[in-house]
């Protein structure tokens, strides 16, 4: 047995021991919501109902929610490839354990990529450092908690991949794994796609410094990132591929992607040319493949959400704390508990870069900044920064070890992501003081609801992801963006009066309506719906066509919508 498998075994030992571990720490101290399938996010209790819905028998290319909204606007955009690991533990171990299980999976395996890379960009004493500062790299590991199905974990691991399998040395296979990597990364979702084409840009520029070496490693991307982009395109065929849509697989991105795979292809066939005609070629080319891509692909330009009510983005999505900026809340939890750890990474590989002149810090150095620029932007994106600012935190730590022992006791804890969460948590100037009681999405709520006959409930956009998939019921509205028109309908239900609101409730066929004082993101009631449904009821004024019904022990108000009166004859 070599010392490179011998490490290898070790560290994945270390990796499965440590992720367990901790994973079992989470489980328990959430297992009451847990145990009642609530889980940490609405996209989780949406994919949980994607999943069981597929299991239950929907079409593989049937992503349409049919109890969200008026169904076919209610349509999710994600891939089923993110479904076949929670369908997987489902059918093996049932739906409680999947949501613990597949988590956890991927936890062992970003450990594990993480340390993989760290060696192969810093050397073998990397490795070590590496699992321990990702087991604890927050907000990445918030992606792994048990409970947390949706695709940003896959992702974090896809990403982490890819980047390995650009700063090995190049040769058929590695074009090869990274040109498959990127089509499921962009087949799941395209939140990824800084960070592919920050990979796309690292191969060009690694073809203009060496093309002979590079050749067969850029053929192999592009070819295998166009079939593999064609075969989901065959295999997939979802019913939800709009046009007007540029937030996954959809016709648009589907034509950018072939269009970047054709022009790899073509670079990597080739002969060798001088360096300054590959700069010139590399230069054209990647200019030609950027305008056929917007000339395919110019809906992409307004976003993922281009489409979207303007009242929506204004009253919803503007206000979602994840697609704010960095510095955009208040006080310093978002900006330390967030940002430090993509901050420090990319310092400590712009160090590497500088210290060593290596070529692979310098493209992991792109990934860090590209990952840093979006988390200023959005704070969502600060999860692949903690994640991709592991490795060289770690070649920090290791260098440290070596050379200054003394140093590597303020770097370990400045390397890890839970230190500056809780330091962030202790300077939060405004703590949140929540009213006693359980809200509109809790599961002891949700749970009472089950009894009821079966009904449409208007209720705050949060809690219908809930109600969709702990109860049978049917929501207006839930936090996707392409229920436009029943997200629309429910704050056209929420902010007017009550003749309106019940013209909306008669149109749409509500049943029941479910409100929380404090589920509407902060929206000044008196301002945005002065007289409204909602503005009514936190005034304790319930228009005679709402009947109160009883919920034990919740903050959350229920009410049957009664019949309008019959006409006489």
């Amino acid at each position: 047995m070599t010392d490179d498998v011998r490490l290898g075994k070790k560290l994945w030992a270390f990796a499965v021991a440590l992720g367990t571990v901790l994973a079992a720490l989470w489980t328990r101290s959430n297992w009451g919501a847990l145990s009642h399938l609530q889980l940490p996010d609405t996209d989780d209790m949406a994919r949980l109902v994607q999943v069981r819905d597929w299991l239950n028998g929907q079409a593989w290319g049937d992503l349409v929610q049919h109890r969200l909204g008026d169904g076919v606007s209610g349509s999710l955009h994600w891939s089923r490839l993110a479904d076949l690991g929670i369908a997987a533990w489902t059918m093996i171990l049932g739906e409680k354990a999947a949501v613990i299980l597949w988590p956890v999976t991927l936890y062992i395996l970003f450990l594990a990529a993480a340390a993989r890379l760290a060696i192969r960009l810093g050397g073998r004493d990397c490795g070590g450092p590496a699992i321990v500062i990702a087991a604890f790299a927050f907000p990445a590991i918030t992606m792994f908690v048990p409970g947390r199905i949706d695709h940003h974990g896959l992702q974090i691991v896809l990403t982490i991949m890819l980047i390995d399998s650009i700063v090995r040395p190049p040769s058929l296979r590695a074009g090869v794994i990274a040109g498959l990597i990127a089509a499921v990364s962009f087949a799941i979702g395209l939140e990824t796609a800084p960070q592919i084409a920050c990979a796309m840009a690292a191969l060009g520029l690694l073809w203009i410094v060496d093309s002979a070496s590079e050749r067969p490693r850029l053929f192999a991307f592009g070819l295998t990132l166009g079939v593999a982009t064609l075969l989901w395109r065959l295999v997939a065929h979802p019913s939800v591929w709009s046009p007007l849509w540029c937030d996954g697989f959809t016709p648009a991105s589907f034509d950018a992607t072939l269009i970047v795979a054709g022009v790899f292809v073509i670079l990597g066939a080739l002969p060798v040319l001088a360096p300054r005609h590959r700069l010139v070629v590399g230069a054209a080319f990647g200019l030609i493949a950027i305008a056929f891509a917007y000339h395919t692909s110019s809906i992409c330009l307004a976003g993922p959400y281009g489409a979207t009510d303007p009242l929506l983005r204004r009253l919803w999505m503007d206000r979602i704390q994840e697609a704010r900026g960095l510095f955009a809340g208040r006080g310093p939890l978002i900006p330390i508990g967030f940002g430090a750890l993509p901050i420090l990474g990319t310092l400590a590989a712009a160090w590497l870069a500088w210290r060593t002149r290596a070529q692979r810090w310098l493209i992991l150095l792109g990934f860090t900044t590209i990952a840093l620029l979006v988390t200023l932007f959005q704070v969502r994106g600060a999860a692949m920064a903690a994640a991709l600012a592991v490795a060289p935190l770690a070649a920090i730590v290791a260098t440290a070890r070596r050379e200054r022992p003394a140093l590597a006791i303020p770097a370990w804890p400045a390397s890890l992501g839970l230190v500056w969460s809780i330091i962030g948590t202790a300077l939060q100037l405004t703590e949140a003081h929540p009213p006693t009681g359980t809200g509109c999405a809790d599961w002891r709520t949700i749970e009472q609801l089950r009894a009821l006959p079966s009904g449409t409930f208007v209720a705050p956009i949060d809690a219908g992801a809930y109600i969709l998939a702990l109860t049978p019921h049917r929501v207006l509205a839930a936090p996707y963006h392409r229920n436009n028109a029943g997200n629309r309908a429910s704050y056209d239900f929420w902010l007017t009066p009550p003749a309106q609101a019940r013209a909306t409730a008669t149109r749409w066929k509500l049943g029941y309506v479910l409100y929380c004082a404090d589920s509407f993101g902060g929206i000044d009631l008196d301002r945005e719906g002065p007289g409204g449904i909602a503005d009514r009821l936190g005034k304790g004024q319930r228009p005679d066509w709402l009947q109160p019904l009883p919920l034990k022990g919740s903050r959350a108000q229920l009410y049957r919508i009664l019949p309008p009166p019959r006409s006489a004859p």
